[in-house]
């Protein structure tokens, strides 16, 4: 029944989970841009500057800023429905 309701097109990739760090600011919100597979990566982000990131990151630290283990989700967008519903009798519509 599932293969008539669904149009044959290319085969997406299949999903998958990835784990990595990623920085939180003081009031708990997770910056998806600062994901990468290291502590310090995630905070070389934010903190470009080599010769001051230490500090920086100390600073940031000290005011409540955090580097969190984290898991990301990988996974091709799907922008419109694979699947139209069909009218049924007597349904409301």
């Amino acid at each position: 029944m599932t293969d008539q309701l669904v149009t044959p097109r290319a085969a997406r990739p299949a999903k998958s989970l990835t784990e990595g760090y990623a920085l939180c600011t003081p009031g708990g919100t997770l910056l998806g841009h600062t994901y990468r597979k290291t502590p310090w990566e995630a905070i070389a982000v934010v903190y470009a500057d080599v010769e001051h990131r230490d500090d920086l990151w100390r600073i940031a630290r000290g005011a409540g800023w955090t580097v969190e283990h984290v898991y990301a989700r990988i996974f091709t967008p799907a922008y419109f429905v694979d699947v139209v519903p069909q009218p049924r009798e007597g349904a409301e519509i």
